[in-house]
This record gives structure tokens, sequence and C-alpha cells, in this order.
């Protein structure tokens, strides 16, 4: 007699609610607790959801793609029976415990309707606490409790984009503009991002806030960066000798600030020419101020403190390292070696692009591009000639 075939229902993912007012900072407070498989427990769920709303199809199981935002399962060993492990859902507002999938299921009815009207699940009615609840929930709060409805990330963070695919989708057209107040990333980022874009635009041969540049220390007095005519390579000149006296010593470093007045075209000159510098103003006020590169996964970042004022003449963008460098013999400098290396190729980049479509297919939700090169471009149109 033949084998009993084994006929495995196929499951059928449904997306979760957007909606979620699960507290991330509601989580057992004992040691002998360990995350558990959510897997059945989304199953019995969504099995449930689809029955209640008349979609579920015979013969086809039914799974939710993740719990809702904030909420985890957990699990412990039974105190009479260690061989058997008992579960529970944590992350309600209230900082209650549910003990099973149905008894969470009204809750998740709840999330699913946006959070709108009122919740009919044991944990959210007064004087109701799950039996259970009592035993592993501290008496006391831990945790903000939630403070908007709506759309939230892992982090409990109004999820704003969310928000808007889903009012793009009633709306077909949307022009709105972006902001995450809740969000404290966003709060602190947003005067730096504010001062770059109100910022007037400096001329195209001026070095921009966090461009990675190749620069010299301030040099003494009577010495300038030439470029030979006959060699083509960049030295060291003597103004009083007119000999050029040795190579010059280039680093790598990121601009952290710029002057506190608008660079001139002359100041690409060498000191002592036309430069509109005048030898009373210092160049912690008319350089930029560079901070060297350490070398990639080095814990040394002491070479990054050493912050150095250097003039407009002394930088040159960091994709002519090749022409700068030419005919030099010495060694190449950490900051400078350890940016050249970093520099010569990009890696992959990717961004997830949340599902919203009017009338267009649906998206896939994701998006990848990547580009790579072995050897840096060449100028670029937003600096100076690098023989200036």
């Amino acid at each position: 007699m033949p084998p009993k075939k084994t006929v495995t229902n196929p499951v059928t993912t449904i997306r979760g609610p957007a909606y979620s007012d699960g507290d991330a900072g509601h989580r057992p407070s004992k040691a002998n607790y360990t995350r558990a498989d959510e897997e059945v427990f989304m199953q019995k769920v969504a099995g449930r959801w689809m029955e209640q709303t008349g979609r579920a199809q015979e013969g086809r199981t039914y799974s939710l793609n993740k719990l809702p935002a904030g909420y985890e399962l957990w699990e412990r060993p039974r105190p009479s029976d260690p061989r058997h492990f008992d579960k529970w859902l944590y992350g309600h507002p209230n900082h209650k415990t549910f003990d099973s999938p149905y008894r969470f299921y009204p809750h998740f009815e709840f999330l699913m309707r946006g959070g709108h009207g009122t919740c009919t699940c044991d944990m959210c009615k007064k004087g109701k606490p799950s039996p259970r609840s009592s035993v592993s929930v501290p008496a006391l709060p831990r945790g903000r409790p939630p403070l908007h409805k709506g759309p939230v990330d892992e982090e409990g963070t109004p999820d704003v984009f969310q928000s808007l695919f889903t009012l793009l989708k009633s709306e077909r057209t949307l022009t709105r503009k972006i902001e995450e107040r809740a969000s404290m990333d966003w709060r602190a980022e947003k005067p730096l991002v504010d001062s770059i874009a109100n910022s007037a635009r400096p001329p195209s041969f001026v070095p921009r806030h966090g461009e990675i540049v190749l620069y010299l220390s301030p040099l003494t007095q009577g010495h300038e960066l030439r470029q030979d005519n006959v060699s083509h390579e960049f030295k060291i000149f003597d103004t009083r000798t007119s000999r050029y006296t040795g190579a010059p010593r280039w680093l790598a470093g990121i601009v952290t600030e710029r002057p506190s007045r608008t660079p001139h075209i002359k100041d690409l000159e060498p000191k002592g020419k036309n430069s509109s510098t005048t030898k009373n103003q210092s160049v912690n006020i008319t350089g930029f101020r560079i901070e060297p590169l350490p070398a990639p996964g080095s814990k040394d970042k002491n070479i990054s403190k050493q912050h150095t004022y250097t003039s407009l003449d002394l930088i040159r963008p960091f994709t002519f390292w090749k022409t700068c460098l030419h005919g030099i013999p010495e060694p190449l400098l950490p900051s400078l070696s350890s940016t050249v290396r970093s520099s010569r190729g990009i890696g992959h980049m990717r961004r997830y692009t949340p599902e919203a479509s009017s009338s267009a297919p649906k998206a896939t939700g994701s998006a990848t591009w990547s580009v790579s090169y072995h050897n840096l471009p060449g100028p670029t149109p937003h600096h100076q000639n690098p023989q200036q």
C-alpha cells in the first residue's frame, strides 16, 4: 500500500494594519523570557480576519506579513512543566499582555480600522486585565503612552510617508509639504538642512561644506605652491631664491567650515600676488577649516582632531589626486592613502518605496541602483583648474 501523501495548504500572506498603537517599551522584565516564533500566532489572527470579512477560501491558509509595529511575542517555560512554553503578546499601550491570538483579535480589528471607534478587547476595558498579565507585567507603566493615532514605524514614530501614500490613493493627486515634527531626528537635522538650502550658492571654485579635498598646511612666508612648467609636477617655490625647494605634503580632508567672507576669484592665486586677503586678516577668518580623514576601520581617530585652517590657493578637488601627486616620490601620508583606496569604488545602494498607486499598477516596493569605477573621474565644472 503506497504511503499517504501529505497535503500542505498554500499560505497566503496578507498585510497587517498600517496603524499601530504598540509600545516598543513594553517587554518582559524577567530574564527567563525569550522571543517566540510568531508564525502560528499570525496565521490564527489572519485566518479569523479573513473569515470575519468574508474573504476566506476553503483549503487556504492565511498569515500576516508581520505583527503590528511595537508588538512582539515572548515565551517562557511553564513552572509546572518546563517542556511546555507559555506565550504572551507584548506591546499593548496599557502594558497588559495577550495570552492567545483569539484574545488579541478584537484589538487587531481595532487596529485594522485605523484606531477609530472603541476597542472591545479585554486589555482596553478598565478593570478587566488579563489573568496572566498581573503576574508578568510590572505595576508601574514604562515608556510613553501613544500620542498619535495613525501609522507608526518600528520605533513608534508617526509614519508620515505611509499616511501620505494612503491619502494619495484616495485623492489620486497630492501636493503637500512633508514634515516629521514627531521625529527627533527630523527636528535635529531640519535647521542644518534649511541653512544649506537657503544659503546663497557659493561660486563654483569654492569647496562646499562637507566636501573631500586635497590640501596643504599653511606654507611659511615666501613659499608658494606652483606647477613646474617642465615636469608638470606640483612643487613648493621659494620666491626669494626663485627656485623650487621640494614636493608638497598633500593631505586629504573634509571641509567642515568655510570663511566668514565670500572667497574671491583672486584667492586662487598664491598669497602675495593679487590675493584679496590682507596681512591683517588671519587664516582662521579667511581660510577653510579642514579635518584630515582617518584610515577606514581604524580605532585611532586622533588624526581627525588635527584640523587646519588653510587658504584657497592650497586646496584642490580630490578628483585631481593623480595630477597633484604626479612625480612625488615620498610615500603617501595615512589620511591621503586611505582616502585614495576607499574612493576607488562605490557599492550598491537600496531604497525602499512603500506601495502606493492610484491608477497605475501596484509597485514592486523596491528599487536598486549601483555604480562603480576604478579610476576617479576627471575635472568637474564646480571647481577650479588644478593647475591654478
